[in-house]
């Protein structure tokens, strides 16, 4: 090979292994703003719990001048629990892989272009899982379609338990509008609650293309962050709104990603050292695995919403 197992090893440990999922991160629009809010974190545990309010405390009141206080409480917070979503992906060096691209330069750029491809191919499983638009058990991530809803329940807590458990929705609108009954401003601002809105929408390409046709001629309306800059965008309500292949036809959300965090097993976003298929009757096969285990938090979900029915062509 012109260059031994041990160098290909230390080659990719030191240029691709490392970057393997951060790269991952930035690649998808919807990742990479959540990392951008550094809202990729790090946890522990049998399953992912996290505190959620879901409901107003209710004792805030006028008071006299010398009324007495009465004292008392109410359970606004509970806790949210979901399981672990466990994900694999992994690729293989063949022989004659090897064999046809001999010699040192070849056989490194043969690692990068596997690892780019181990990299893209467990991107593009989360961020399909992340937008499907039902649910695929409970050990995978959760999606969108089930935390934006106003009725499934979302990590234990059902929407009949909890009124503010439950995202503003619309199934039955089928064309798009600025303005009026059904349109999106009419729904983004069912999700406003002060200070606290979506913060970005995530479309279909057509439906991102729509929106923009319905913007004022002649002019572009686009976010001056620089990572806002590298995905195509128009602003609405001075958020930036977002196209990704994976949404499902008909979807349009608007999301409050201050209340997202994607939540990752502690040591288990890995990727493993090249290695030999010996065992497998195959030694001149390399092979290499990368894993990643977690799942999405969203501790308010009323300040999100969807629209699934929309029509690009109306």
């Amino acid at each position: 090979m012109a260059l031994d197992f041990s160098e290909l090893q230390s080659v990719s440990k030191n240029a691709f292994d490392p970057n393997l999922h951060n790269n991952m991160y930035e690649e998808t629009v919807f990742f990479a703003k959540l990392k951008s809010k550094n809202k990729i974190v790090y946890d522990g545990g049998i399953k992912i719990q996290f505190a959620i309010e879901y409901t107003q405390l209710g004792r805030a009141a006028q008071s006299g001048w010398r009324d007495q206080m009465v004292f008392g409480n109410k359970d606004t917070i509970t806790a949210g629990v979901l399981e672990w979503a466990p994900y694999t992906a992994n690729i293989t060096q063949e022989w004659d892989e090897q064999v046809m691209n001999a010699g040192r330069g070849k056989i490194i750029d043969l690692a990068a272009a596997k690892a780019k491809a181990l990299k893209n191919d467990l991107k593009h499983k989360l961020s399909y899982d992340i937008l499907t638009s039902t649910s695929q058990g409970t050990q995978v991530l959760v999606p969108l379609s089930v935390i934006v809803d106003s009725a499934t329940t979302y990590a234990g807590v059902a929407v009949a338990d909890a009124a503010d458990w439950a995202s503003t929705e619309d199934s039955t609108t089928t064309t798009m509008v600025l303005f009026g009954s059904g349109s999106l401003s009419y729904t983004f601002n069912a999700a406003t609650f002060g200070a606290d809105m979506p913060t970005m929408g995530l479309t279909t390409r057509d439906l991102l293309s729509k929106l923009e046709s319905l913007l004022q001629p002649q002019r572009r309306y686009t976010s001056e962050e620089e990572l806002d800059k590298k995905f195509p965008h128009v602003l609405f309500n001075s958020k930036p709104v977002f196209s990704d292949p994976y949404v499902p036809a008909g979807y349009f959300y608007m999301l409050d990603l201050d209340k997202f965090e994607l939540a990752v097993a502690e040591g288990q976003d890995e990727v493993s050292d090249w290695f030999t298929l010996e065992q497998d009757g195959r030694p001149h096969t390399l092979a290499k695995w990368a894993s990643w285990v977690g799942n999405l938090k969203c501790n308010s979900r009323k300040t999100s919403f969807k629209m699934s029915a929309l029509d690009y062509t109306k």
